[in-house]
């Protein structure tokens, strides 16, 4: 394989910030949710969480369709 037939990835990859503003609640929110491991799909790099914008969509959808307690 050479490197012109390698496509680079487009997806869309979010930080703690930036999933916070996506589901509108604090970055300890965010945090609390990773590590009660309600929130799936994160990974670290380096010291920054990071989640791919389509599995946090997922999550969400994922959330809103499972009936509440």
């Amino acid at each position: 394989m050479n490197a012109a037939t390698i496509e680079p990835r487009t997806e869309r990859v979010l930080v703690l910030s930036e999933i916070a503003a996506y589901l509108r609640c604090s970055e300890g929110t965010v945090y609390n949710l990773i590590k009660a491991g309600k929130l799936t799909g994160w990974y670290r790099l380096g010291r920054e969480y990071r989640i791919r914008f389509a599995v946090l969509q997922a999550w969400e959808a994922a959330r809103e369709n499972t009936p509440s307690v």
